[in-house]
């Protein structure tokens, strides 16, 4: 745990907002929070101590009537420092925006943000330094653009993010650095996420749903997994491995996709399956006791390459046309 001698200075929102700022130095304590009606609303907590829990609840806006909404802002800046401590955000509005951050700071902390809007913009940052951390996030918008970031640096830790969009775009970007990180990605749309992870025995999952998704992962260390499946037309699944004894898997289901693996370093794996049109494959591995695996099932076109600089190394391809 960092220790720390006195609260940071928090923010002063606009007059006329309603507004919560909370200050705690102990162990044990609760704050409870709930904030609606029209207009924009804030909440601040700042907690140093262990077991400490922090939920908040807020619906600016008043909501929609049919397709009339009413134009809204939920804020809120959580900061805890030490451990087993928890934070619960949901933030709803008909039109208008979500912005929720949130900083801990020691180990075995949970963050959970739900954010939900008819027409708007979602935005949701975690950053926990320690172990044994969790971070879930959950959005969901009819018409709006989506973004959730989430740093985590120590070991154990997991970060969830699920999005949702009708229309509009989703983003995402998780940094771990560590070991026993564990990254879960699920989103449905038009997506772009990126995964970065350092360190050992770490593993990244995307799912995407949807057309002109991207998807980027990045590992490195030893003993890493990255797994994406996308389903749609036009996407793209790029992996970069640096290291041993890595994995990587790419599902693809739809017409012209594109997948690239990248894997630098001994007994790397790598595993790409493709079904649908004009899809394209491209695996580059150097080092000692490589494997590289390309299925592709198409009805027309599609090409896959595969280059190795090593020895040891293997390729199996199967192509059905």
């Amino acid at each position: 745990m960092v220790a720390v001698t006195a609260a940071p200075a928090l923010s002063a929102p606009p007059a006329g907002w309603p507004k919560l700022i909370v200050n705690q130095n102990g162990n044990g304590n609760y704050v409870v929070n709930s904030q609606s009606g029209n207009g924009k609303s804030k909440f601040d907590i700042y907690s140093d101590g262990d077991n400490n829990v922090g939920v908040n609840t807020q619906k600016a806006g008043g909501g929609c009537i049919f397709i009339i909404c009413a134009y809204g802002e939920n804020n809120d800046v959580v900061t805890q420092y030490g451990n087993r401590n928890k934070t619960d955000v949901n933030q709803e509005i008909g039109l208008g925006k979500n912005n929720s951050n949130i900083l801990q700071d020691g180990n075995r902390n949970s963050a959970k943000v739900k954010q939900k809007a008819t027409a708007g913009l979602l935005n949701s940052n975690i950053q926990q330094q320690g172990s044994w951390n969790k971070a879930d996030i959950d959005q969901e918008a009819t018409l709006g653009a989506q973004d959730s970031t989430v740093y985590q640096v120590g070991l154990g830790n997991y970060a969830k993010k699920k999005q949702r969009s009708t229309v509009g775009a989703n983003t995402s970007f998780t940094l771990q650095a560590g070991a026993l990180n564990y990254s879960d990605t699920d989103q449905k749309g038009t997506n772009g996420e990126a995964t970065v992870q350092l360190g050992i025995l770490n593993g990244a999952k995307t799912k995407q749903d949807g057309d002109l998704n991207v998807s980027l992962t990045g590992q490195l260390g030893v003993l890493n997994g990255s797994v994406t499946d996308q389903k749609g037309d036009e996407n793209t699944a790029v992996t970069l491995q640096g290291g041993a004894v890595q994995f990587s898997k790419t599902k693809q289901e739809g017409d012209g996709n594109s997948a690239a693996t990248v894997q630098l370093g001994a007994l790397n794996t790598s595993q790409t399956d493709q079904h649908g049109n004009d899809n394209e494959s491209t695996v580059v591995q150097t080092g000692v006791g490589n494997a590289s695996h390309v299925d592709q099932n198409v009805t027309n076109g599609g090409w896959s390459s595969v280059s190795q600089t090593g020895n040891g190394n293997t390729v199996i391809s199967y192509q059905n046309n």
